[in-house]
């Protein structure tokens, strides 16, 4: 199967996993997966699984319905974003990028910020013996 990203990049999606149990929040589904490469998405659910789980999806209140033969409906409600802080996709932005606008990729860390533990931060914290004593002293962590 060949699939096109946002990006205009053709991926060759070649290894298939049959009847997987996928979870989503309590309600448990056997789904067949295509791996799509390295991709930062957990995983795309396709419009012919979603009509064969009776999936009907509410955008205004960012939800999935699921009304599946045989069991009790369920609601998944998608993350609340804040509309306080301005922002736009990565399709939007490469569309403009594509047309001569400018773009900047930045970090922001909050040096105000001194309770931050490596405990606390994902993936660092599973190797503490990885990062070098200049980067975490540069982050204000307490080892």
């Amino acid at each position: 199967m060949v699939v096109s990203t946002p990006l205009g990049v053709k991926i060759i999606a070649s290894t298939r996993y049959v009847n997987c149990e996928v979870m989503i929040r309590e309600m448990k589904i056997s789904i067949d997966l295509i791996k799509l490469g390295e991709m930062t998405f957990d995983a795309i659910l396709g419009m012919d699984w979603l009509s064969a789980c009776g999936a009907y999806i509410d955008c205004n209140r960012k939800r999935i319905i699921f009304r599946m033969e045989g069991a009790p409906e369920f609601i998944f409600e998608g993350v609340k974003v804040s509309h306080d802080i301005p922002y736009i996709s990565a399709l939007k932005a490469t569309k403009l990028m594509s047309h001569g606008c400018q773009g900047f990729l930045t970090t922001v860390l909050d040096t105000t910020r001194t309770d931050i533990k490596i405990e606390t931060i994902p993936v660092v914290n599973e190797f503490p013996d990885v990062f070098p004593e200049d980067l975490l002293a540069c982050l204000q962590i307490e080892m």
